[in-house]
């Protein structure tokens, strides 16, 4: 992208990945107020992580990765945690944070349906329950995964002075949050509890057939319209991954593809105006493919707020959940002057 235009500047960061183990904090980062280290776990669909996390400086402490079946048993999950344990210090007073997908009851501590099958082997268990013991846990603080990703991206912006952080996640559908002043923002700035997915957008004319009644159109929401799935079975391939690959080859699908992520930012247009991002935070493995949409996305991100300084996209998003799990659990429990579970 020609910077010289004023479009917002990419920037990837480094990849966090299980080869370290003691993992530095992003330069200047610090929270107002010290307090101990808290342990973090960070979930998904195929692993588990696991640190000591100090709110102060966001430095991790003994980052470790599990491979995780979670379509399996309730069995299997608490194996791939124990395993990550091994060796792990406790934090003191017992207090974790656990970044998660959803749907998820983060108040109440209880795995959800999701739709793909992705941690079945949660669905309907107390997670709270089966995690205390095995984390020796006092209090446990459940954050979704995107937001704690928000949260972590505000954490490593604050340096640059940025105070309104967008994240977006790109896994099998799409996650996101708004962050403001290190907090997330859940007025009418932005969609109802922070959730872009379900928003409503117009469908694609290019696959709906010539001359349907538009009664007969059913309604499309952002991630039925432009989830890495989505796009992936509209132009004809099983994966996000298969369609990248073949855009590589095909000008006509890469076009295609940019044109999907252009219009991505359109139907994000209402929120970015009102919200104002100073910095979008891009994550997940569709990433990976950065190099083919990225410029397009950012490009039409940055027409529709003056606002927007940069727009950044990471891989490996586990660390920097991590981070964020952490801030949004200090967060959380300042201001009540007591653990909130």
């Amino acid at each position: 992208m020609d910077q010289g235009r004023g479009h917002p500047r990419h920037r990837q960061r480094q990849d966090h990945r299980a080869r370290a183990q003691d993992i530095p904090p992003p330069r200047g980062a610090a929270l107002s107020e010290p307090a101990g280290p808290l342990g973090c776990l960070e979930i998904g669909g195929s692993h588990v992580c696991v640190a000591l996390v100090d709110p102060n400086t966001s430095a991790l402490t003994g980052f470790r990765r599990q491979p995780l079946d979670s379509t399996g048993p309730i069995e299997a999950f608490t194996a791939a945690v124990d395993a990550a344990l091994v060796g792990m210090p406790r934090p003191l007073p017992g207090a974790w944070a656990v970044a998660i997908p959803g749907p998820f009851d983060y108040a109440g501590g209880i795995g959800g349906e999701h739709p793909s099958g992705k941690l079945r082997a949660l669905a309907g268990h107390d997670v709270a329950a089966v995690l205390r013991p095995l984390l020796a846990a006092h209090t446990i603080t459940f954050v979704n995964d995107a937001l704690a990703f928000g949260m972590g991206s505000a954490v490593a912006a604050v340096p640059s002075g940025v105070r309104r952080v967008l994240a977006l996640t790109f896994g099998s559908g799409i996650g996101s949050a708004f962050v403001e002043n290190g907090l997330p923002v859940l007025d009418g700035r932005v969609p109802p509890g922070g959730e872009v997915y379900a928003l409503p957008v117009a469908p694609d004319p290019t696959t709906e057939p010539a001359g349907a009644p538009t009664r007969d159109v059913p309604a499309a929401t952002i991630e039925s319209r432009f989830g890495p799935t989505a796009l992936a079975y509209q132009h004809g391939c099983s994966t996000f991954a298969e369609l990248a690959n073949r855009a590589r080859a095909d000008r006509g699908l890469l076009a295609a593809l940019q044109a999907d992520f252009a219009a991505l930012a359109d139907a994000l247009a209402p929120w970015l105006a009102t919200f104002g991002p100073e910095h979008v935070a891009c994550g997940g493995g569709v990433v990976r493919a950065w190099d083919l949409f990225g410029d397009a996305f950012a490009e039409r991100l940055s027409a529709h707020t003056s606002e927007l300084r940069a727009v950044s996209h990471e891989i490996d998003t586990e660390v920097t959940a991590m981070r964020g799990a952490v801030a949004y659990a200090t967060a959380l429990h300042r201001p009540r002057g007591e653990p909130v579970e």
